[in-house]
């Protein structure tokens, strides 16, 4: 795996990967999408919303499930990954999320799913794109 130091930073091809595809997908988000301005703000919202809830439930599990190693050292949030339970914990709170955002939203289901399939996968071609062309000329 590729990466490079900044600083104290280390980025990683796939942190890179998935920050390019974040702006290319906010690109076609406000260029191309031909739809009604009030549910794409509102879909675009409840995903980055949906992110970061995402972020603190991937990164907070541990908070939970090594309760007393954290209260010894607290940057094992920071520094330790959850794997792959604290992955599928965080992504069904996430979609559980988005899903009681769009049964409350006075727009309708279908559309409001229709418009957050699209950016999610705009988002996961682009992220997809990014990386393997990436390996494929370095």
């Amino acid at each position: 795996m590729k990466a490079w130091m900044i600083g104290p930073f280390l980025i990683t091809v796939n942190q890179l990967s998935l920050a390019l595809a974040f702006v290319i997908t906010y690109f076609f988000k406000k260029t191309l999408f031909k739809v009604e301005g009030k549910i794409k703000d509102e879909v675009s919202s409840s995903l980055v919303t949906g992110l970061i809830i995402f972020l603190l439930c991937y990164k907070g599990l541990p908070l939970i499930t090594r309760f007393a190693d954290v209260i010894k050292n607290p940057f094992i949030i920071v520094y330790s990954s959850s794997g792959l339970k604290g992955l599928f914990f965080a992504l069904v709170i996430m979609v559980i999320y988005l899903f009681i955002k769009a049964y409350r939203s006075h727009f309708s289901m279908i559309q409001w799913m229709r418009i957050a399939f699209v950016y999610l996968f705009t988002y996961f071609l682009s992220f997809w794109m990014i990386r393997t062309l990436y390996f494929l000329f370095y």
